[in-house]
């Protein structure tokens, strides 16, 4: 165990709730009481700031000196075995470092939900003090009213005194402890959401219980006897619950038995999944082609270097990466080692389950954000006792406590998921690579369409390139078709008002009506949920929009209650979730004549419904998955084929493995091909990629059709020939021209308020400091800078936002830089909101 501990007389902490100005190392004292507690990593409660207020900490350092002649002194360290090992740590100094963000931000990013110091502040009369007629001549009244109630009741807490005595006690309360007449006592207490069961086990021995069976002791009924048959079967324990049931009796007939000394209660941890339902299928052995053969063995090698690596393994869809990495963590394991598996999406992780669990039975943990406070609490610890070898989750999973770290896997390594849009906004393939080089071990990303950023760093060798160009066995990969939809009706059927767009062209429809009929299924992916994009008065122009964000609202033809649908229609805002009901009138002109525009998941489902009534559809967005197993059912149902046709946002494209999908439609490519942003080629390469190979995986061919108002396009021509090398090259050449990533890094300086002229007068002000800093103190940093100005967003929830972007190398002297002006800026004016993000996923 990492523990640093010697009796030391100060600790180094920082305080979890910090703002930036606050957020660094403080020395405390450590009591006597307290020295042989304090531990590097554990949570403690410590004074902070003028008056005194107690706070959680975490302990990041041990010493017999100060540099200060005062300290204060530490409060408690509450009674756990919880504390962050020194791997953790590091990762949190390291995202401290180099993602804007407090200490106490990233280790509240790193710790698991569930634990939490619970602080009781109270006050009592101080030791040795007896209240007389003397001490209450010395005070106001106020003062006496406080001590006499502090005397009557024990203790009283600050919340307390304030109902009774009013917001004034708070500095009488002071002065009475400055005086010596109170004393302000701190109990800090772990909480921990740990979940004990009451077990039942034999205390006799098996040949005493054998002995009491055979002969049919008087002393026991034969209720009584039943239990403890059960019990000697199940292996002298079993949870006080399966045992009433197995034996149908009350608890009345265990008391008995307690009673006779024959069995005690014993309290268990139980560890919480949420996956026990899952069908584990039967643990096979495959044997690898060639191809994947010649993958595992360079793999291998990598691995057994015994030193800090990082592979891409690039493969075609359905080339059967899957199959590789798991013969790689077979030999992880052997070895001794510990493994973390990212997923982009909570959708795959059941699937993934099922295929680890399968191999590697119960040495598998899942962590993700849709799991209880409980099931993530188990999980964390299964992995730091070591429990757990194999971590399989999200982005957050990168986090795991594992103690013997070999292999870290990021498979679809370019899924912008895998970044952090909250503060500490870290990507997990940077803290994959930070981890493995503290532990030696290796970085294994996995995709069909790496990054521009992974492929280019492959291809300068800082990656090695583990290249496979076939699927395996019979599949094939599909046959795509580019429908161009400039011909097609723009409605069906009646093209009045209130008219149903069409979203399914003459090609894509003849190939679904094929597929119905050989009972084959298909997948639709459609990149907008929702029924229309936005609504317009048709009068005056004015579109429906949010009141709290300047973006149009979304029509949804189904309201959304208790966690159902019910047909209705609402408008929903999804930046911030707002509702409303759906205007008669517009609120502008008063005009009658509002028009629906664009479509989403719920106009493609309702397009299905009309041209083939007797299909089985099933939709998969954020709308039909906010149900905490709503992925696994969706997608277990189809993979059963109690569906024909599967529709979905990106949630259906990327790692799911369906024998019987034949057919793929991608219902408008345009939609992500055209966003202001320089990923949005890359992203729609690698979105429709994903969703073609999701055609034709088992033994039958595959067949895909790509709809879209830009057949010439080259991205789409290069996406429906599968062609990455050929994207890659083109795009590399355009990002090297203009500066973008992996040519530079970019940084946004993001400003919102409330207050519209305050934020501008801020960004404005950032502008010119930075300015002064270029030419001044770190001349010579050399940067792009576009700003300030409106973000794309410009008002979200009730906040105005003006950002910057910097184009820059993100080097020691650029992080100094902009570390001090982010300091110096984030806590300047208290109406202000600073956010700064490096290499964001979307501009």
């Amino acid at each position: 165990m990492e523990r640093e501990k010697a009796m030391s007389k100060f600790v180094g902490v920082y305080i979890l709730d910090a703002v930036s100005a606050t957020d660094m190392l403080y020395e405390y004292s450590l009591p006597e009481r307290l020295q042989d507690k304090a531990l590097v990593g554990k949570l403690a409660v410590v004074p902070f700031g003028g008056g005194n207020i107690s706070k959680t900490a975490v302990i990041v350092s041990l010493s017999d000196t100060s540099s200060f002649e005062k300290t204060k002194p530490v409060l408690g360290i509450p009674e756990s075995n919880f504390y962050l090992k020194k791997d953790l740590l590091d990762i949190c100094v390291f995202l401290r470092e180099n993602c804007f963000c407090t200490f106490g931000e990233a280790v509240r990013t790193v710790m698991p939900t569930g634990i939490a110091v619970k602080i009781d502040e109270y006050y009592t009369l101080k030791n040795g003090v007896t209240l007389n007629e003397h001490i209450y001549s010395k005070l106001n009244s106020a003062a006496c009213d406080i001590l006499s109630t502090v005397s009557g009741t024990g203790r009283a807490t600050m919340r307390e005194l304030c109902e009774k005595f009013g917001t004034g006690a708070k500095k009488c309360t002071s002065e009475l402890v400055r005086l010596g007449y109170l004393e302000k006592v701190t109990d800090s207490s772990f909480h921990e959401n740990t979940k004990i069961s009451r077990y039942v086990r034999l205390a006799l021995s098996d040949e005493e219980i054998a002995d009491i069976l055979e002969s049919g002791s008087r002393l026991f009924t034969p209720k009584q006897q039943k239990v403890l048959r059960v019990l000697l079967e199940c292996g002298g324990i079993n949870p006080l619950e399966d045992l009433l049931v197995l034996c149908s009796c009350g608890e009345s007939v265990i008391r008995e038995l307690k009673k006779k000394n024959a069995v005690e209660y014993v309290a268990v941890k139980d560890y919480r999944s949420p996956y026990n339902y899952c069908e584990i299928p039967k643990k096979e052995d495959f044997a690898l082609s060639d191809e994947q053969t010649c993958a595992l063995e360079t793999l291998s090698e990598l691995y057994f270097a015994r030193e800090p690596k990082a592979a891409l393994l690039y493969g075609v869809t359905g080339s059967g990466k899957t199959n590789v990495i798991l013969k790689l963590i077979d030999k992880v394991l052997a070895d001794g080692k510990q493994v973390i598996y990212l997923v982009p999406e909570i959708a795959l992780t059941s699937q993934n389950i099922a295929i680890f669990a399968g191999r590697f039975g119960d040495r598998i943990a899942v962590l993700h954000s849709a799991l209880s406070v409980g099931e993530k609490l188990d999980a964390w610890k299964r992995i730091d006792e070591g429990d757990a070898r194999i971590v399989i989750g999200t982005r957050s999973a990168i986090f795991a406590p594992t103690n013997d770290l070999g292999l870290v896997v990021i498979d679809e390594e370019q899924e912008s998921s895998f970044k952090s849009d909250m503060s500490p906004k870290f990507h997990a393939r940077d803290v994959a690579r930070f981890r493995c080089a503290k532990k030696n071990a290796m970085m294994l990303l996995a995709s069909a369409t790496p990054s521009v950023e992974s492929f280019y760093r492959a291809k300068e060798e800082r990656y090695t390139l583990v290249t496979m160009k076939n699927r395996f066995g019979k599949a094939r990969l599909p046959e795509v078709i580019i429908h161009d939809m400039k011909p097609e009706p723009a409605y069906m059927g009646d093209t009045g008002e209130g008219a149903t767009p069409c979203m399914i062209g003459s090609v894509l429809d003849r190939h679904i009506r094929e597929n119905l009929e050989k009972s084959e299924q298909t997948i639709l992916f459609i990149n907008r949920r929702g029924y229309h994009a936005f609504m317009t008065c048709r009068s005056c122009g004015t579109p429906m929009t949010c009141p709290n964000c300047s973006v149009s609202l979304t029509y949804h033809k189904y309201k959304r209650g208790g966690g159902r649908y019910s047909k209705g229609g609402e408008m929903v805002c999804h930046y911030c979730g707002h509702t409303a009901n759906v205007p008669k009138i517009c609120p502008t002109c008063g005009s009658a004549h509002i028009a629906f525009l664009g479509t989403g998941t719920q106009t493609l489902e309702e397009n299905l419904e009309k041209l083939y009534p007797n299909a089985r559809i099933l939709r998969m967005d954020t709308d039909t998955t906010s149900g905490k197993l709503a992925h696994d059912e969706i997608l277990d149902k189809f993979r059963k084929g109690d569906a024909d046709i599967l529709l979905g946002t990106q949630m259906v494209t990327k790692g799911h493995d369906f024998p019987k999908v034949t057919l793929v439609g991608v219902i408008l490519a345009d939609t992500s091909l055209y966003l202001n942003d320089y990923r949005a080629c890359e992203k729609t390469f690698s979105l429709m990629t994903q969703v073609l190979g999701r055609a034709g995986r088992g033994e039958k061919p595959g067949r895909a059709v790509i709809q879209t108002y830009s057949p010439e396009n080259a991205t789409i021509r290069l996406c429906a020939k599968q062609d990455y090398d050929s994207f890659f090259d083109g795009e590399i050449a355009l990002r090297k021209a203009s500066i973008f990533p992996p040519f530079c890094d970019i940084v946004t300086f993001l400003f919102s308020s409330e207050d519209e002229q305050a934020v501008k007068n801020a960004a404005s002000a950032f502008g010119k400091q930075l300015d002064l800093y270029a030419k001044g103190e770190y001349k010579g940093t050399r940067l792009i800078v576009f700003g300030p100005f409106e973000a794309s967003v410009y008002k979200l929830n009730g906040k105005y936002r003006i950002r910057y972007i910097i184009k820059c190398r993100y080097d020691k002297q650029t992080k100094e830089l902009f570390k001090k002006l982010f300091r110096e800026f984030s806590c300047a004016d208290d109406r202000i909101h600073l956010s700064a993000d490096v290499n964001p996923s979307s501009l």
